[in-house]
């Protein structure tokens, strides 16, 4: 028989090995430990004469204490970010809504052996983002190593 002093041992670490989940933050949300964000804020402003129209693109990948922002993403097009991961991301743009509405058909990005389609990928999402007239922002949580 066991006493009642293993019994309670076994389940302490058994409720405690699940429950504990280290945790950062992006700015966004929590993120578990061996996953980074990839963050892609597009803004079109319209200010209302011809040719005084503002817009522009970045991505923002996010790991645990490093960030590493990109601005002046192609629209349409690809655009290779260098940064801390052990794989290069690539973002590509296809003739995209993002570019000029708000909605990320069209978007997508590349990480090690993944193909990541913003609109459809469940691990994104559209979030919300203050500062402009028109914000077309998401974001996706992706593990480190696939």
């Amino acid at each position: 028989m066991f006493s009642r002093l293993a019994v309670f041992t076994v389940a302490f670490i058994a409720f405690f090995s699940h429950a504990v989940v280290a945790t950062w933050n992006d700015g966004i949300g929590d993120i578990a430990d061996g996953y980074f964000s990839v963050i892609g804020r597009w803004n079109h402003v319209d200010v209302g004469f011809p040719g005084g129209d503002s817009e522009g693109g970045s991505v923002e990948i996010h790991g645990q204490d490093q960030t590493t922002v990109q601005s002046g993403v192609n629209c349409p097009g690809t655009t290779d970010i260098t940064s801390f991961l052990p794989y290069v991301v690539t973002v590509d743009i296809t003739l995209s809504n993002w570019c000029d509405e708000e909605n990320n058909d069209g978007v997508a990005f590349n990480y090690a052996n993944q193909h990541v389609d913003i609109p459809s990928d469940s691990r994104c999402s559209g979030i919300s983002c203050d500062g402009f007239d028109q914000f077309n922002c998401w974001r996706c949580i992706i593990a480190i190593n696939p």
